[in-house]
């Protein structure tokens, strides 16, 4: 058997597959790029909006392409199904069903203002992780996708500094004091920013030079953006993502002195940074912020206990089916009096909350308890065909996959106490794929591919 160079074709080496997969990862690495930095100040929803309609736009791209390559190799025959394509199935059905299901048919297949989280976006991720399964399958493809990841996250973290610093031409007025950059909302930056965080570090150790000098000053941005968002979900989300990278790092003989050294040289760096008044005032903010997490009496930790136990009574109330996507905006105010305090309930009373800001409960609350599970499943099925893939997988791809097993770690943490929103949550979906791209074992052969740099 060849050992020597080949071409990019990973492990699906029949001609005809080669230009569909090309243009499907092309367009994978375009949308990790454009979904998180694309917003429009002429429309009165300058975020969510331009992003949703942008990812749906993709979307109808991906499919044919997608269609015609399962087509071809036999992956829609029901017979050549594994069981992770069968639970995500029997999501996609569940969430069908919920929606037609829904009081408000519309609502449920749209979804709520300034987020969009309705059937349509489910069909949309669930498009973008069928094709990155079907064709992220090499190294060098890999690295476009890490590389678009990291360079949107440089950007939309270098925007959002420049926010910090009073340096926005668009907006003179933060978030309550706290950047949003591209993202419309320092939480949902967040999010994104710690998804974007472990590629970048995985990427200085992997890369060559100079493109290791670019991804390690992207990981610094992405780091002093993710901190000035005073996002404390987005903190312990950083800390699940550090903590597993560097576990699998070690675990897997990952660690080299020269990397060790780089490593060290970028934290020197930032230290050195932390003396400088400026940065100092903001540490002392993120300190702050930190400090408050364990106060269950802090007013946001409260809302968010309020939207939680909210959530959770009306998924007990449609166990089955859900009460319909998006729907949980509308029911808020028919169980918030009998499911809160009074004291909490005329607090609460004021708001139209978008979702439990738990995207867990959310999907319990839209589409029934056997579509979390079903939800639980496909995450928990492409985090062990990652460590399959990983295991099977060697130098720079190794480091690759174990930055996205974190990454995917993090945002399962992160998704448990903010809304879904549609860069990130597209990101993560396709971060599922390429792990669960190992759990069909077609990937043999394509370790052979040769590092590009």
């Amino acid at each position: 058997m060849k050992t020597t160079q080949q071409p990019d074709v990973g492990i699906h080496r029949a001609a005809p597959f080669g230009g569909i997969e090309r243009v499907l990862v092309g367009l994978l690495a375009i949308g990790a790029l454009v979904l998180p930095l694309v917003f429009d100040t002429a429309s009165s929803d300058v975020f969510a909006l331009p992003k949703t309609i942008a990812m749906l736009a993709l979307t109808a791209l991906l499919l044919p392409g997608a269609l015609v390559l399962g087509l071809r190799r036999g992956a829609l025959a029901p017979s050549r199904w594994s069981w992770l394509t069968v639970a995500l199935a029997v999501y996609l059905t569940l969430n069908v069903a919920a929606t037609l299901h829904s009081a408000d048919q519309a609502h449920s297949l749209v979804g709520e203002q300034l987020q969009f989280q309705g059937l349509l976006a489910t069909l949309g991720y669930a498009v973008a992780f069928a094709v990155a399964r079907a064709s992220l399958v090499t190294e060098r493809r890999l690295r476009w996708l890490v590389g678009a990841v990291v360079l949107a996250g440089a950007l939309a973290s270098l925007y959002g500094v420049a926010q910090q610093l009073k340096f926005d031409p668009i907006w003179q007025i933060l978030d309550r004091g706290r950047i949003f950059s591209t993202l419309g909302q320092a939480n949902a930056l967040a999010a994104y920013l710690v998804l974007a965080l472990p590629l970048a570090i995985a990427a200085g150790l992997a890369l060559g030079w100079p493109r290791r000098v670019v991804a390690w000053v992207g990981a610094g941005l992405v780091a002093t953006a993710l901190a000035l968002t005073l996002s404390r979900g987005g903190y312990l989300g950083a800390v699940v993502a550090v903590a597993s990278l560097s576990a699998v790092l070690v675990r897997r003989s990952m660690v080299t002195r020269r990397r060790l050294g780089v490593a060290a040289a970028v934290l020197v760096v930032v230290a050195m940074a932390g003396v400088l008044p400026p940065v100092q005032a903001s540490l002392g903010r993120v300190v702050q912020r930190a400090g408050l997490t364990a106060d269950v009496a802090e007013g946001s930790n409260a809302s968010h206990l309020d939207l939680w136990a909210v959530g959770v009574r009306i998924a007990a109330g449609y166990p089955l089916l859900g009460a319909g996507p998006e729907m949980y905006p509308t029911l808020f105010a028919t169980y918030r009096d009998s499911v809160l305090p009074p004291a909490r309930a005329r607090v609460m009373a004021s708001f139209r909350p978008e979702s439990p800001h738990d995207v867990p409960i959310a999907i319990a609350d839209a589409a029934g308890l056997p579509a979390l599970l079903a939800y639980l499943a496909i995450i928990l099925g492409a985090l062990a065909a990652g460590w399959k893939r990983l295991r099977a997988s060697s130098g720079a791809e190794r480091l690759l996959l174990a930055a996205i097993l974190a990454a995917v770690l993090e945002h399962v943490v992160t998704d448990l106490f903010m809304t879904a929103e549609v860069a990130g949550s597209w990101t993560f979906w396709v971060l599922l794929g390429v792990l669960a791209a190992g759990q069909s074992g077609t990937r043999a052969g394509s370790a052979a591919a040769p590092a590009a740099g």
